[in-house]
């Protein structure tokens, strides 16, 4: 085979060869930066990025700011929020070349056109110029125009209520709506995984991972990503009031349309993780924002304001049920059940106001919430009062009105749930049936029985009958010695008169206890006081609801022994009815009626006491009752 390159033409192509790969020597690396977007609103986030782009074992090195360099610095307006690094990696038929970058995350603060001068960073062992970038800043709400491919720039976050209209105290459904392109996918950062609010004048229910849905929607013909975070936003304040919600996000593309074009236009290598995530594109750590929302939250209107109002906002229905009381007694507990259905802010509703009256003794009522949705807006609350009634008869359980107000009609309700009609029947009084005597009345049949033995012997001595006398004494025998004569015959009888003097009251007692009722009552109400008394006693330094429990079972059952009645059947109001007839000073009135009013207030209002004078307390009752069992 013959060759026909001349002498020149081979010089000519070496010399090509040359002047391409001297070329590709000067090319080198080539470091910029710029601002992306280079257009922002105040508020809203952007970040700068400075990228090195050449042969793999030039950019193979770390970032670092030389000594006695130009450093890199942001104007005052421009708040730095943190920054990041990455590298991607191309192949060609020349080799591998990298692209590596710094993003800094930044937020500016204030209207105008602010710059970046120029400095040095070093790569490895090589120092390279970075030149100087301008970043235009634009009031919130102006037209920006984006440039580049940024993901931050084709974002949004913004809040969504319910309806237009919000009242200060009403809890409202709403929804923080993120919007990605359709060709992005998000990363949750595991630090901050859900939005961050920033706001005094309202309270949220906290975001929930798993409520957060995601749909495919088309804005202004553009296909998006739809990210809704429900929750639920109750105002405080009434006026014009600031709202914030940030979201640290990272994300990228999974297109390759966004890549940047290497500077010797080689095919690109994506790395092994951006591959199996379906990610073409470079991440990025972007901070989203809705910036400073003005909400306007209105007060709750005074027209038509009910007395019974007392803060629900919503929509409710309202029940109120009782148990069947039959044979309901002065002085027993009857529950009365209110249920309160619907969606509103059912954690600010207090219980609806129950007044005690003459006919009944009303206490604090216990309450409990079943929620039936994530927010608890929509559920069931009950309360449950607890009323005594004070005197027999027909009486009317009191009245309940509950009044709430309907942001939907903006109107006040009111619903009365009607009384219930009871018969309570007077406590028992035990009284004696019997005085007290020292010895038990015969009964007719011994009597009888003593009158039948006289009429018989009387019979007997009357008839005149004769008895015979007998012939013969038959044979004598000699007698023994008299019994009393023996020693043991007069120890035993002393033991059993000593037994007998000794045993005699109580065998009076014995005999009085079966035979007397109020005798038996009054000595067994005194023991049983007594026990409480000791058992308080020990309790003054311990536990306050064995205290005051034990104090008002003493006092409880003094006054039963003073009434001649059981103990179960007082009731407060006989209590104190009685220890104002007493004239007592008004330290100890004051003390008892701390002592009824605590165990009555744990009993059925669940109350827990933690009073402090327990022993001046104890030093009272405890000189009550010896007056009351003396």
């Amino acid at each position: 085979m013959k060759c026909n390159f001349s002498i020149r033409q081979i010089l000519l192509l070496f010399t090509l060869l040359v002047v391409v790969s001297v070329t590709k020597l000067m090319a080198g690396v080539v470091v910029s930066a710029q601002f992306e977007p280079s257009t922002l609103a105040v508020g809203e986030s952007g970040r700068y990025v400075i990228t090195a782009q050449g042969d793999s074992k030039q950019v193979s090195g770390q970032f670092s700011i030389p000594s006695g360099s130009p450093q890199l610095t942001f104007p005052d307006s421009i708040s730095v929020l943190g920054q990041s690094t990455s590298q991607q990696f191309a192949m060609n038929n020349t080799g591998v070349s990298m692209t590596k970058s710094v993003i800094v995350n930044i937020r500016p603060r204030k209207v105008g056109k602010f710059k970046v001068a120029k400095f040095r960073i070093q790569l490895g062992d090589t120092v390279y110029d970075v030149p100087g970038t301008e970043l235009e800043v634009v009031a919130q709400g102006s037209q920006v125009q984006q440039s580049g491919g940024s993901i931050a720039s084709s974002t949004s976050l913004k809040l969504m209520f319910a309806r237009n209209k919000i009242y200060v105290g009403e809890a409202m459904r709403s929804q923080l709506q993120l919007l990605l392109p359709s060709n992005v996918r998000i990363f949750h950062n595991r630090n901050n995984p859900l939005p961050k609010v920033t706001g005094d004048a309202f309270t949220l229910s906290p975001f929930v991972m798993d409520n957060v849905t995601e749909e495919k929607v088309t804005v202004e013909g553009k296909n998006l990503q739809k990210f809704s975070f429900p929750t639920v936003v109750t105002p405080l304040k009434s006026g014009q009031q600031t709202l914030r919600f940030d979201y640290p996000i990272t994300v990228a593309r999974t297109d390759r349309s966004v890549m940047r074009p290497d500077p010797f236009d080689q095919m690109r290598m994506d790395s092994l993780f951006n591959q199996m995530m379906g990610m073409n594109g470079e991440p990025e750590q972007i901070e989203l924002s809705t910036g400073q929302l003005s909400v306007d939250v209105l007060p709750l209107p005074d027209k038509g304001k009910p007395s019974s109002f007392n803060g629900a906002i919503g929509n409710f229905e309202a029940s109120l049920d009782m148990p069947v009381a039959r044979g309901l007694r002065v002085g027993e507990p009857l529950t009365l059940k209110l249920t309160l259905s619907g969606e509103g802010n059912f954690s600010r509703i207090e219980a609806p106001s129950l007044q005690g009256t003459d006919q009944w003794r009303v206490y604090e009522p216990r309450s409990e919430f079943r929620q039936e949705d994530t927010y608890g807006v929509k559920g069931t609350k009950t309360f449950e009062y607890v009323v005594i009634p004070q005197q027999s008869g027909a009486l009317s359980t009191p009245p309940i009105l509950f009044s709430f107000f309907n942001p939907e009609t903006e109107e006040y309700k009111t619903i009365e749930l009607p009384p219930f009609k009871i018969e309570v029947v007077p406590s028992p009084v035990i009284k004696d049936s019997q005085p007290l005597t020292s010895k038990p009345p015969a009964t007719q049949s011994v009597q009888e029985t003593v009158k039948k033995d006289t009429e018989k012997k009387n019979n007997s001595a009357n008839t005149g009958d004769l008895v015979g006398i007998r012939e013969s004494i038959g044979a004598t025998v000699s007698s023994l010695s008299p019994v009393f004569t023996q020693a043991y015959f007069g120890w035993f009888n002393g033991v059993a008169l000593l037994a007998l003097v000794i045993g005699y009251p109580f065998l009076l007692r014995w005999h009085r206890l079966r035979s007397d009722p109020l005798f038996a009552l009054k000595t067994r109400l005194r023991k049983e006081c007594v026990q409480h008394l000791k058992a308080t006693a020990k309790e003054v330094t311990h536990d306050p609801i064995v205290f005051f429990t034990r104090a008002e079972s003493a006092l409880r059952v003094a006054v039963a022994y003073c009434l001649e009645r059981e103990g179960e059947s007082m009731t407060r109001t006989d209590v104190e009815e009685h220890l104002q007839s007493l004239d007592l000073s008004a330290k100890c009135s004051e003390s008892m009626n701390t002592i009824l009013s605590a165990v009555e207030g744990m009993k059925y209002a669940g109350r827990k006491y933690t009073v402090e004078n327990r022993e001046e307390l104890f030093a009272e009752l405890e000189k009550l009752i010896k007056k009351l069992l003396s």
